[in-house]
């Protein structure tokens, strides 16, 4: 992992959910650039300093 590289945070979706986004990724993103499964992105580019931060946080919220 890069230090200096900005934190990404995305989601997990349940299988149906994941089929469902698929499809509509499928039918309205340009083939050409369709490179990967669709994704929810929640956070981007968060600063890599506040990573501990970030990673508690969300571990907080998962138990929740």
């Amino acid at each position: 992992m890069n230090a200096s590289a900005p934190v990404i945070v995305t989601a997990l979706m349940g299988k149906s959910d994941q089929i469902w986004a698929d499809g509509l990724r499928t039918a309205h993103f340009p083939p050409e650039r369709n490179h990967l499964a669709a994704h929810i992105t929640l956070f981007h580019h968060l600063p890599p300093t506040h990573l501990p931060e970030i990673k508690s946080r969300i571990a907080a919220v998962a138990r929740e």
